[in-house]
């Protein structure tokens, strides 16, 4: 499980209702304790991938604001309007964004 969802206390809070919701619709006596375990891996799942899409999507709205930054810093250099610093401040942003989000997209739950 990755650390930065188990950190979270909304995504613990969203888990727990989604596994009260899941367990309250569909308890019975008869289910057996393989069965009661895969519907709740399936559950945790389920949460951790609607969280973790919402994170990727914050960091891709981040980046393309930083795209946009820097496409607007590259215009002023070009027209001799900025330094050229500001560009590699932005730029260090950029990859640094692109790190984080890879390495969510690599991480395995």
């Amino acid at each position: 499980m990755r650390q930065e969802l188990v950190g979270d206390h909304d995504y613990k809070r969203d888990v727990q209702e989604a596994l009260t919701g899941y367990f309250s619709e569909n308890w019975t006596t008869a289910q057996s304790r393989g069965l009661e375990w895969e519907a709740l891996k399936v559950v945790i799942r389920g949460e951790s991938l609607a969280k973790t899409y919402g994170i990727r999507k914050k960091l891709d709205q981040e980046l393309a604001q930083q795209e946009d930054a820097l496409d607007a810093l590259q215009c002023q250099i070009d027209n001799g309007d900025a330094l050229e610093n500001e560009s590699r401040v932005v730029r260090g942003h950029i990859g640094a964004l692109w790190s984080r989000l890879d390495s969510y997209v690599r991480k395995d739950f």
